[in-house]
């Protein structure tokens, strides 16, 4: 099985090691963990796995001691399970960097972290687009001001490199070129990183904003409505954003970058918030 250090969700590693200790030994069950770690039945563990409770406090030294973790697991797993239970958005950043800290020397951390660092600065999705049809023949200084509002030359420089390093670009024939190649993330490293990159496009739009001109469309509505007609929308909303990509795609060749901010959120409180809504600081 993986190492603890290769996971960004302390229940799936609870429950692959469980998965892994049940293929090696069919006697093996939620049971026996639970009396190894301490707890009066399994029921608790299973409302971990299921969401429904969470890990805190002495609970978390006792789950690793059941999972045999030495010394350094330990300390990531603790991390982990602090970084997964945080609800606001700015201290999960700075739990997510604790968790880096925490095992440095980690490669699947490590490339976590390129990823995590793609969505977590809006440019680099812009890079990704203006390096393929700019003529800037590696001068990063006159890329980086073809980006609005500018970037230094090592931004864009460092960019560009990152984007190379998780094959998003490449280089053919002497030009950059979009490779084939998504950025995947651990579900919960991949919340917190779009919810900043979704974070810093809104601030961009502010900017927008002030800046009137036929070369940009912005409007605005607020109405009221029920669930029903919520989930209407929301569909209406995903079926033009297939739509645009579909423009997108015919479009070469290309020379400019654009955003399309779609943004659908409540102005009242909701009779029955659902699980994973988002305040003001981050995920609920």
């Amino acid at each position: 099985m993986d190492s603890v250090f290769s996971y960004s969700d302390y229940r799936k590693f609870i429950a692959d090691y469980f998965a892994w200790r049940k293929q090696n030994d069919k006697n093996y069950s939620y049971a026996f963990f639970a009396e190894k770690a301490g707890f009066r039945s399994r029921s608790f563990i299973l409302k971990v796995l299921s969401g429904e409770k969470a890990l805190s406090g002495a609970s978390i030294l006792r789950v690793a001691k059941a999972l045999e973790l030495q010394k350094k697991e330990r300390d990531y797993f603790k991390a982990l399970v602090i970084f997964n239970n945080e609800k606001s958005l700015l201290k999960k950043n700075q739990f997510f960097e604790n968790l880096q800290s925490t095992h440095q020397t980690n490669k699947a951390v490590l490339l976590r972290s390129d990823q995590f660092e793609y969505f977590n600065k809006w440019y680099l999705a812009v890079l990704r687009e203006v390096a393929v049809f700019a003529d800037f023949n590696n001068d990063f200084k006159k890329l980086g001001v073809m980006v609005d509002p500018p970037i230094s030359a090592k931004e864009a420089k460092q960019g560009v490199e990152l984007l190379l390093r998780l094959n998003l670009l490449k280089v053919q024939d002497g030009k950059y070129v979009q490779a084939d190649a998504a950025v995947t993330t651990g579900g919960e490293v991949q919340s917190i990183a779009v919810a900043n990159f979704q974070r810093a496009l809104s601030d961009l739009s502010k900017r927008a904003i002030t800046r009137m001109g036929n070369q940009q469309e912005i409007s605005t509505l607020t109405f009221g409505t029920n669930d029903e007609g919520f989930k209407e929308i929301q569909a209406e909303i995903r079926a033009f954003r297939k739509k645009l990509i579909a423009i997108i795609e015919r479009q070469k060749p290309l020379d400019r970058v654009y955003h399309v901010n779609m943004q659908l959120f409540p102005l009242t409180k909701l009779p029955h918030p659902p699980k994973g809504t988002i305040n003001e600081d981050g995920v609920r």
